[in-house]
């Protein structure tokens, strides 16, 4: 199968780059034939420490098929390898969190495919063919959106079990699908969108560059709807284009 793959994103409005929490592997466009291609995207919390740094490994890692314990090891490691002030210390005792959506495709021959998905949180992945969506995990429209996703601690002892903690979904793919891999502000943006004008998923797969995402992010960020509230929330943006032949 061959594999076209690109990335953009955008941090909050405000920060600088470095301040960007989200993370994707690939970061770097691809354009590949492979039997097995893997990609995701993950979430940092803001609320925590290191979380950015948390994601990077959460993502790297699931290309690599490192188990989720060693890429635990491997931050605290690195944290610990710091110097901080106290306060800080302790604040990084607590761990890292972040959402994840990992996407493995498989070559199926010359109709296509199959793919499998592991989710934890409200990071979203997309199956769209042409501009019609085929599948949505694992949040499936505006409403499914809060303020507390489900998160994966860097401190795996405040989980009782981690795998367990993973939503996952099989399906299949067929020449010239795409796969959209987003974090959470675009994801409910575009849920919002569809609802409203029903062209939310059209949006979205016009983002060609990044200055197409840059626009819409700063538009819909300061556009507010009914209530006040502003149709993109103040946050980081991450959106993974992955187009998949047969």
């Amino acid at each position: 199968m061959k594999v076209r793959t690109k990335t953009f994103w955008l941090p909050k409005r405000g920060n600088a780059t470095e301040e960007y929490e989200d993370a994707a592997w690939p970061l770097d466009s691809v354009d590949c034939e492979t039997d097995t291609f893997r990609c995701a995207v993950a979430d940092g919390a803001t609320e925590a420490s290191f979380s950015r740094r948390w994601a990077q490994l959460l993502v790297k890692g699931f290309d690599d098929e490192t188990e989720i314990a060693k890429l635990a090891e491997e931050w605290s490691s690195e944290i610990k390898g710091m110097e901080l002030p106290w306060y800080a210390q302790e604040k990084a005792e607590s761990g890292a969190f972040s959402t994840f959506s990992g996407l493995i495709l498989k070559d199926g021959g010359t109709t296509g495919g199959s793919y499998s998905a592991k989710l934890l949180g409200d990071s979203c992945i997309f199956h769209m063919r042409g501009e019609t969506l085929l599948e949505s995990m694992p949040l499936t429209s505006y409403e499914c959106f809060n303020n507390s996703p489900a998160l994966l601690c860097s401190n795996l002892s405040n989980h009782a079990d981690v795998e367990a903690m993973f939503s996952s979904k099989e399906g299949t793919w067929g020449n010239g699908d795409r796969f959209l891999l987003v974090t959470d502000a675009i994801a409910a943006w575009t849920f919002k969108r569809q609802l409203e004008h029903g062209d939310g998923f059209k949006k979205l797969l016009e983002i060609d560059s990044q200055e197409v995402l840059d626009k819409l992010c700063h538009d819909a960020r300061e556009e507010h709807d009914e209530q006040g509230r502003p149709n993109m929330r103040n946050d980081d943006v991450t959106l993974l284009i992955v187009e998949v032949f047969s």
